[in-house]
């Protein structure tokens, strides 16, 4: 993700994909609440939170003594990042 020959080919034939289809979910259930310029942004962020978690995988390690990408720091992780993508929508609708 950082550059390099694969890089075409993983925004395209992965990242593209995602981010189309996480569009099409913010475009339909965000409301008001995110405006349409802030929803790139948004989509942004949550690229971020998901990609950082594998990415800072060794130092996440080292500073709380535990495996992150473990099985059950991944299935915990999962968990987190559903309730966060909840209350980021429900926040549109209040």
């Amino acid at each position: 993700i950082s550059g390099g020959e694969s890089l075409v080919s993983l925004s395209r034939g992965w990242i593209r994909p995602l981010i189309v289809q996480a569009t099409r979910h913010v475009d339909r259930d965000a409301g008001d609440y995110w405006s349409e310029d802030e929803r790139p942004l948004l989509i942004t962020a949550w690229m971020h939170i998901v990609f950082g978690h594998f990415a800072m995988a060794p130092l996440l390690g080292e500073i709380f003594g535990e495996d992150p990408l473990s099985p059950a720091n991944l299935e915990r992780q999962t968990f987190f990042l559903r309730k966060l993508a909840r209350m980021m929508m429900r926040a549109s609708e209040g």
